[in-house]
C-alpha cells in the first residue's frame, strides 16, 4: 500500500500537549504551589496528605470530585461531608481552563500545525485532552475569511464536522439522524473527554443536558459562558470535561457516545496508529478497552502499523500491550517524530 492511500489515526495523550510549544502540564503535577481559591487548596491538602505537589494527579482529583457530588446527596452523607463536593468540582474546572489557557504567541504550535498539515483526506485525529492545541491548528489549516475578515471553519473541515457531531445548534431544523455523505468523505477531529470550549448543563433532568454547546475556540459571537444560567432550566452552566474514571458510563453522556462509536471505527480500520504522549492509565479502563476492542475487530488480512511517541520506556511498553502489538517506530518527541521519514 502506497503512503498515499494508509489510513492514518492519530491518538493524543496529554504528552502531546506537554511536548507541544506551549508546555502544558500532564494529568500528574498539574496543580501549581499557589492556588488562590482556599477551599480548593484545603481539599488537595487533605487529599494528598505528605505527598508532595508534584504527585498531584487532575484526573484522580476530577474522579473523586464526581464520585462524591453524585452519591453523597443521593446517599445521605451530604450533611456529614467536610467539604462542598459540588462547588469544589466547579472550582476544580475554573483552574483547569486558567491551566490549559494558551498564551497569545505562538499563535499556533509549528509541532501540532506540521501534524496537522500532513493529514490525508482519511485521516483522524482522536485526542483524549481538554485543551485547545489541535483546534488552533487546524483551524489555522482549515479556517476561510468570511465577513469583516473574520475566520470561521470551513463546511467539511474537521472542526465543522466535530462541531455537527456534538452541537445540535449546527443544523437547521436539528440533526439528522446519522451521519451526512459530507460528514462521510474524510476523517474526522474527535475529542473523546469533552474540551475547554465545550458548554452543558449539569442537570439531569434538563433537556439541555444531553446536548453539548460547542463555541468557538477564539470566543463565541452570542457571548455563552460557563457560570450562567441555562435558560431552560436555570443551573449554572459548566464546560464539558469527563473524569477517566472506573465509573465512568459513556451511555450516560450524551453525544459523547457517537465520537467514542466513531473512535472504535476509526481505530479498527487504521493502517498505521500514531500513539503521542498516552500512558494508557489504569484508571481510565474504557480507553483501554477502546483499543482492545479495536483491535479484535480488525480484519485478519488487515496489516497495522504502530507508532509509539513518549520519552518514557514503560509507557512505549504499556501502549504496545494494550495494543498487543510490537511497534513498528518508536520515538521520544513529537517534534523529532515529525522530522523522521517514518511519519511521512
Amino acid at each position: 500500500m502506497s503512503a498515499k492511500d494508509r489510513k492514518t489515526v492519530f491518538l493524543l495523550g496529554a504528552g502531546a500537549s506537554k511536548g507541544s510549544m506551549y508546555q502544558l502540564p500532564c494529568m500528574a503535577g498539574f496543580f501549581e504551589e499557589e492556588i488562590e481559591e482556599e477551599a480548593l487548596e484545603r481539599f488537595l491538602q487533605w487529599f494528598y496528605k505528605d505527598t508532595p505537589r508534584d504527585k498531584y494527579n487532575l484526573e484522580e482529583v476530577l474522579s473523586y470530585l464526581e464520585l462524591a457530588r453524585t452519591r453523597l446527596q443521593q446517599w445521605g452523607f451530604s450533611d456529614r461531608s467536610k467539604f462542598q463536593p459540588q462547588a469544589l468540582f466547579e472550582a476544580t474546572l475554573r483552574y483547569v481552563r486558567k491551566r490549559l489557557e494558551l498564551p497569545a504567541e505562538p499563535a499556533v504550535c509549528n509541532y501540532h500545525h506540521d501534524l496537522c498539515k500532513r493529514l490525508r483526506a482519511r485521516d483522524t485525529i482522536i485526542t483524549l485532552n481538554y485543551d485547545l492545541i489541535v483546534d488552533k491548528a487546524l483551524f489555522a489549516l482549515e479556517g476561510t475569511s468570511g465577513f469583516e475578515g473574520e475566520r470561521y471553519a470551513r463546511d467539511g473541515s474537521r472542526t465543522i464536522t466535530l462541531k455537527g457531531l456534538v452541537d445540535a445548534q449546527s443544523f437547521g431544523g436539528g440533526p439528522p439522524i446519522t451521519l451526512t455523505t459530507y460528514e462521510r468523505q474524510s476523517g474526522f477531529y474527535l475529542k473523546l473527554h469533552g474540551s475547554l470550549n465545550w458548554l452543558h448543563c449539569p442537570n439531569a433532568d434538563c433537556q439541555n443536558h444531553q446536548r453539548i454547546f460547542s463555541l468557538k475556540f477564539e470566543g463565541d459571537n452570542y457571548s455563552q459562558r460557563e457560570g450562567e444560567p441555562c435558560r431552560m432550566c436555570g443551573a449554572v452552566i459548566q464546560p464539558f470535561l469527563v473524569a477517566p474514571m472506573p465509573s465512568k458510563q459513556l451511555q450516560e453522556k450524551g453525544r459523547l457516545r457517537i465520537l467514542w462509536r466513531l473512535a472504535l471505527q476509526e481505530l479498527a480500520d487504521a493502517d498505521r496508529i500514531v500513539v503521542v504522549g498516552l500512558s494508557f492509565a489504569a484508571s481510565d479502563f474504557e480507553l483501554r478497552w477502546l483499543a482492545k476492542q479495536a483491535m479484535e475487530l480488525r480484519k485478519p488480512t488487515h496489516n497495522l502499523e504502530l507508532h509509539v511517541v513518549d520519552p518514557f520506556p514503560n509507557i512505549q511498553e504499556r501502549v504496545q500491550v494494550v495494543f498487543g502489538i510490537k511497534a513498528a517506530y518508536i520515538c521520544e518527541a513529537l517534534n523529532s517524530y515529525l522530522g523522521s521519514s517514518q511519519s511521512a
